[in-house]
């Protein structure tokens, strides 16, 4: 096992590096999915909720707009005239305004093909507006009132030829706005999926996380006590006397050398066990005259000698 060959001291910084790793991954996948959902909520904050109401505002101005001329067709004098052709101006630059404010933000190919038409009727109603404007400062309204069937060169151009490019314009406009909503509603829909994905990663994460904490952390506690109590127990029983405890000498870590010190520790501590001098002068393999000597000595010990020995001692009282 590669774990019962590291040290302690790598087993620790393993397990602690593990963990930083899967913190780290963890703090990843939760920065990448948080900017995510940031990238969304900007889109619906900075662009769709703006471009909203810029477009909302222009088509509210539009109308305002289109009743200061219709105030123009109910004037008596051309003083008057020119206090519409005031309140026009302003409203033209209220519009303007919020077209700057449009134009400034990032679009797609559908918004921009969108906005050049709006721009093309703009100019076109704009350039009407002003024969509009010129054919009411030319009226005399010094006259009685033309034919109300027929109506006025004034009356005529407003309702002809303004109505159709006014009615176009407010059409893109509301087309626009459509599309805008669409694009907030797309963003706010995807934000609300990175949300969910990020939810479920970091869960997963640190259900990940805290499984792969506990099993190094079980695996690096039972490479350090198993041997330890298998050092205690054969600690224990060499203090004991009890030399036939086997302990088991593995791993190259601190704890294994300690068992395998154990292990050299109970062999030097057993008896070794030396050759019988009498089984070897029994079966001729020992020395001729220690075996003539222990003999003699065994004799004179008042063991019973045998008629070799009592051979041997008549010899020697000769």
């Amino acid at each position: 096992m590669v774990l019962a060959n590291m040290r302690m001291a790598a087993k620790l910084g393993l397990g602690f590096a593990l963990v930083s790793f899967l913190t780290l991954a963890l703090g990843s996948i939760s920065l990448w999915q948080m900017r995510q959902m940031n990238a969304s909520t900007q889109a619906v904050t900075q662009h769709a909720m703006p471009s909203v109401v810029d477009v909302g505002s222009m088509r509210s101005l539009w109308n305002s707009l289109r009743r200061a001329e219709a105030g123009v067709l109910n004037v008596n004098s051309v003083a008057e005239v020119e206090g519409y052709t005031t309140q026009i101006t302003k409203v033209l630059e209220q519009i303007q305004a919020h077209e700057r404010s449009f134009e400034s933000r990032e679009r797609t190919a559908a918004e921009k093909e969108l906005m050049a038409r709006y721009v093309e009727l703009r100019k076109q109603f704009l350039q009407g507006q002003q024969n509009f404007l010129q054919l009411a400062r030319e009226k005399d309204y010094a006259e009685p009132e033309g034919d109300l069937l027929l109506g006025d060169a004034v009356t005529n151009f407003y309702v002809g030829s303004a109505e159709p490019v006014f009615v176009q314009l407010v059409d893109v406009l509301v087309r626009l706005d459509t599309l805008i909503r669409e694009y907030a509603e797309a963003a706010e829909k995807d934000a609300a999926h990175s949300f969910q994905f990020a939810t479920i990663w970091v869960l997963a994460g640190m259900a990940l996380s805290a499984l792969s904490a506990a099993v190094l952390g079980w695996l690096i506690t039972r490479s350090v006590t198993v041997p330890v109590g298998q050092a205690v127990r054969a600690a224990r029983s060499i203090s004991q006397g009890d030399l036939t405890q086997h302990i088991p000498a593995s791993g190259g870590d601190e704890m294994g050398k300690l068992l395998r010190r154990d292990q050299r520790r109970q062999q030097r501590a057993k008896p070794r066990r030396r050759p019988s001098q009498r089984s070897d002068c029994a079966n001729g393999s020992g020395h001729p005259a220690k075996c003539r000597f222990g003999r003699a000595k065994r004799s004179r010990c008042g063991r019973p000698a045998t008629p070799s020995q009592g051979f041997g001692a008549g010899r020697i009282e000769l």
